[in-house]
């Protein structure tokens, strides 16, 4: 008889007291550089197995998120942006090779009205269209 072990799991619980800005976690992902990400109330953030970069919103910086409460969904485009759905708020995508993210919204213009407060998650097909689930 041949048994075959399968490789040990091991998770962590990750809270307030170990960097997250909020216990209250709307979102998880993994992107394709390993990085974890998650979407709180009170901000996005990313954990790299040992440090948390939090992104939260300032309102005269158009380059920040484009709000705190962060909703249902996280994904990556297949140029490495990383899409977030944010609560009421529309979508923010995080360009990682300038540190900076573009909000869409109704108020800016780039979500159409009916769409800004309910995005729930989206997806990207390999034309380069992005479908939004709202």
């Amino acid at each position: 008889m041949v048994g075959i072990a399968q490789p040990m799991a091991y998770f962590r619980n990750l809270n307030v007291s170990d960097g997250l800005p909020s216990n209250f976690i709307t979102s998880v992902y993994e992107d394709t550089e390993g990085y974890m990400w998650f979407g709180t109330e009170d901000g996005l953030v990313r954990y790299d197995g040992l440090t948390f970069e939090k992104f939260f919103h300032d309102p005269p910086d158009s380059s920040s998120i484009g709000f705190d409460h962060v909703g249902w969904d996280i994904a990556e485009d297949s140029d490495g942006r990383i899409w977030v759905s944010l609560y009421g708020q529309g979508l923010s995508r995080y360009n990682p090779l300038t540190s900076d993210f573009t909000s869409f919204t109704f108020a800016n213009g780039k979500l159409p009205a009916k769409w800004a407060d309910h995005v729930q998650n989206f997806m990207f097909s390999e034309d380069g269209y992005t479908y939004i689930n709202c």
